[in-house]
């Protein structure tokens, strides 16, 4: 620029100076101009920081930075309050710290300002739903329906939230609209029948299925629901008619004959229903659940009365028939062993007990059922050797030391360890008044008494007379170990004479009264208590027999004393040496 030029820009300068100085303003529209311009940088500047500051809290949300992001996002809305998709993001960020109701109104306030925005309107929906404000959500999907028709999911979740609100009509018309548009589906129609159903229109839900079975002829599963609704509305002959069109259609379907099954037994056709039983059960592509759970259903419902010998018949041809299709299956050995159990065979229930548990040792359930069978069928050899296999898989499990403490207790033999397996037995009972914790006090009291250790047999049975009260065993118990004891033999005659009123006719009451009595030395009223006793106790107890003669000793009638003694020692299952020396030496021998 030359020295001329310079002079002339100064002084255009200076004249811009001394004018403003002087108050001489500038033309208005020159003045304009540069605002708009000043304001237009502004503005981009502003933007550029609005931008800046959101990408920011983006990348901050999206690394797990939360409460940066929370302060980027609130920046942009002080930048910018009219930011929807700040707002968007912050209701985002409330709704993971649970501030659900902080999340709403940002997101609310998102919808108002870009309300076509279809992520917005999906937070906002969910929002509604998650503080069952069903009705602002139902009309938040209707939107996201009308915005994004190519969504069904939208149209799906509007039709939920009327469900939610009971207004099943609307929900239906929600898949009325679809179908007008779209055509009939089956997604569709399913829906709206499982909505006339819950509304118990059965006609509108026999209508759908009959519309869309006429739509698709040859699906199979519209006759079947068809089906089950006739048998329901006992509409037979079309039940009949439905599942002979599902024969036609899938002649190999292997759930028809179930369905069979159950329609002949409730037209009460029971061979025709045995034949169609047979021939699911026996079918291959029927998954073995199926099976079981059919036969579960059938054949172990509690009954009134047994069963026909007919019916207990073809439930073991059944049972039968499943375990050749399934032969490694423990549970189908398991049910028929119940089934057995229960029914008709104790020996054959427990070998099948013995082939579920080979196959499958982890049920506790079945070897406790295999334990009981075999203390039925009086297997003590099989019951000490299965109690000993289910005590090494569940050694916490209480009820099985109460087998072994059983079988020994029967077998007196060995005392020591039905003390041994009782006392295991009641370390582990956690409940303070559970049926294993009474059994194992109940062996443990027997087997002291047994052992002539009175007080500690008296000990036991008086834990058992606080535990059951009412028991009529316990306080018989508890009363004879008192006499045997000749400790506190008021309350054992309390005991007694309270038992013999309410039970008149039990001989072991009633001997157990006499008992006491002769320890209390009334031998008369003790005679007759025995003799009552003895009329009424068909299987002539050896103990009752020899409490006899000792009461007669007693009395002075030493003969017939010596003949009783003599009759109960033939009675008796176990050698009794105290008894032999009565005899032996003709003389009363206190215990």
């Amino acid at each position: 620029m030359n020295l001329g030029r310079k002079k002339i820009l100064y002084g255009f300068v200076l004249i811009a100076l001394w004018g403003t100085c002087f108050g001489i303003v500038p033309c208005a529209k020159g003045q304009d101009a540069l605002a708009v311009a000043y304001k237009k940088t502004e503005d981009r500047q502003k933007k550029r920081t609005e931008d800046s500051c959101f990408l920011e809290a983006v990348k901050d949300h999206l690394v797990g930075h939360t409460g940066q992001a929370l302060d980027g996002f609130m920046q942009v809305l002080s930048l910018n309050d009219n930011h929807a998709m700040a707002c968007y993001e912050i209701a985002k960020i409330k709704l993971e710290q649970n501030k659900v109701s902080e999340a709403i109104v940002y997101g609310e306030k998102a919808y108002r300002l870009d309300p076509k925005n279809e992520w917005i309107q999906v937070l906002l929906a969910q929002l509604y739903e998650n503080t069952r404000q069903y009705e602002l959500s139902a009309e938040s999907y209707k939107k996201l329906s009308l915005l994004r028709p190519d969504k069904l999911d939208y149209a799906y979740e509007c039709a939920n939230m009327y469900v939610y609100q009971g207004k099943l009509k609307m929900a239906i018309g929600v898949f009325d609209a679809l179908e007008q548009r779209l055509g009939i589906t089956d997604a569709w129609s399913m829906q709206k029948y499982k909505l006339y159903s819950s509304m118990e229109n059965k006609k509108a839900a026999r209508e759908e299925i009959e519309k869309i079975r006429d739509a698709i002829p040859g699906e199979v599963k519209y006759y079947e629901i068809l089906a089950q609704m006739d048998m329901k509305e006992n509409r037979y002959r079309d039940a009949y008619h439905n599942f002979q069109k599902i024969l036609k259609l899938n002649p190999e379907n292997p759930y028809i004959y179930i369905s069979l099954a159950d329609f002949y037994q409730k037209t009460e056709d029971f061979e025709a229903a045995f034949k169609a039983l047979e021939k699911g059960i026996a079918n291959p592509k029927l998954d073995f659940q199926t099976k079981v759970n059919v036969l579960s259903a059938y054949y172990t419902k509690e009954e009134k009365t047994k069963p026909s010998s007919d019916l207990i018949k073809q439930a073991s041809m059944l049972f039968e028939t499943l375990l050749e299709g399934h032969p490694k299956e423990a549970s189908g050995y398991s049910l028929y062993g119940k089934f057995l159990w229960r029914y008709s065979d104790s020996k054959k229930a427990q070998s099948m007990f013995e082939k579920a548990l080979l196959l499958d040792s982890t049920s506790a359930i079945n070897w406790e059922l295999l334990l009981t069978i075999a203390d039925v069928n009086k297997d003590t050899s099989v019951s000490l050797h299965y109690a000993q296999r289910a005590i090494q898989l569940f050694p916490e499990q209480a009820i099985f030391y109460l087998f072994p403490a059983a079988v020994y207790s029967m077998q007196k033999e060995n005392l020591s360890q039905t003390i041994f397996y009782a006392q295991k037995a009641r370390q582990l009972c956690m409940e303070n008044n559970s049926y294993n914790l009474r059994m194992s006090l109940v062996f443990l009291g027997e087997a002291y008494s047994e052992l002539k250790e009175y007080d500690s047999a008296i000990s036991i049975y008086e834990i058992l007379i606080k535990l059951d009260p009412k028991s009529k065993v316990i306080k018989n118990n508890y009363a004879y170990q008192l006499a045997l004891k000749g400790r506190n033999l008021e309350e054992a005659e309390r005991l007694m004479a309270d038992l013999c009123k309410e039970n008149p006719n039990d001989p072991t009451f009633l001997d157990t009264y006499a008992w006491v009595l002769f320890k209390k030395g009334d031998y008369k009223k003790a005679k007759t208590l025995l003799e009552d006793a003895l009329k009424m106790d068909k299987k002539m107890d050896p103990t009752v027999v020899e409490h006899y003669g000792d009461v007669l000793f007693k009395l002075g009638e030493l003969e017939e004393a010596l003949e009783q003694w003599k009759r109960a020692s033939r009675l008796s299952s176990f050698p009794n040496e105290i008894l032999i020396e009565k005899i032996n030496q003709q003389q009363w021998i206190s215990e």
